[in-house]
């Protein structure tokens, strides 16, 4: 999926919002997912960032926090490592 850049009109969302009125959450994000709209690489990254961070903020050093999150998420450390250290917009 690609990004949509922030001069995006946010109109083109209007359609969607009135497909997914009524909709619980569980209901819209299963929907965004069957359509394809719903950038998973996005969401590993986060993943991976937010479960190193809350692991260093409990304690572990961030190479150990690096390694178990490796593991959990089924990955290489390197995968971990780059995404810890690539620079976020």
């Amino acid at each position: 999926m690609k990004t949509m850049k922030k001069c995006c009109d946010r109109s083109v969302f209007a359609p969607l919002a009135i497909e997914m009125r009524g909709l619980s959450s569980d209901e819209v994000l299963d929907r965004l997912w069957r359509e394809g709209l719903i950038d998973t690489a996005a969401l590993e990254r986060r993943a991976i960032r937010r479960e190193v961070m809350r692991r260093v903020r409990s304690g572990e050093t961030k190479c150990r926090a690096m390694d178990a999150v490796a593991a959990r998420f089924g990955c290489s450390y390197e995968k971990v490592r780059a995404e810890i250290y690539r620079k976020h917009p």
